[in-house]
């Protein structure tokens, strides 16, 4: 497995203390917090995920999420068989294009987070 490979069927990833992971177009993509505590916030949802150890979340929007961790953190990511580009409607990846405050955001934090963009 290719941990830069955002196509990879999974991942695993460390997110370091207080520095965000930004994921693009990862709509059907499952969060799987290992070890530590994840916050997830996904624009366009009024929700703020938080993962303890031995939980998950799968992503439901095609906007950017964010992933940041107050103390650290071991993920993996995980898109199951199906789940992607193509399983997402027309209108969900432009409502992704088109979300003028989400780009803003992602350029706020351009050399700030890592981003990693699925499809």
């Amino acid at each position: 497995m290719d941990p830069h490979n955002a196509s990879a069927p999974s991942r695993n990833l460390y997110l370091a203390t207080r520095a965000p992971l930004v994921l693009e177009h990862a709509a059907g993509v499952e969060v799987q917090c290992r070890e530590g505590d994840v916050w997830i916030t996904q624009y366009g949802d009024s929700r703020d995920v938080v993962l303890r150890a031995g939980q998950s979340f799968v992503l439901d929007l095609p906007s950017s999420t964010v992933l940041c961790s107050s103390r650290g953190a071991w993920i993996t990511l995980a898109r199951p068989e199906g789940a992607g580009r193509a399983a997402r409607s027309w209108r969900e990846r432009a409502r992704a294009w088109f979300a003028p405050r989400a780009s803003a955001a992602l350029r706020g934090l351009e050399g700030r987070a890592r981003i990693a963009r699925y499809g």
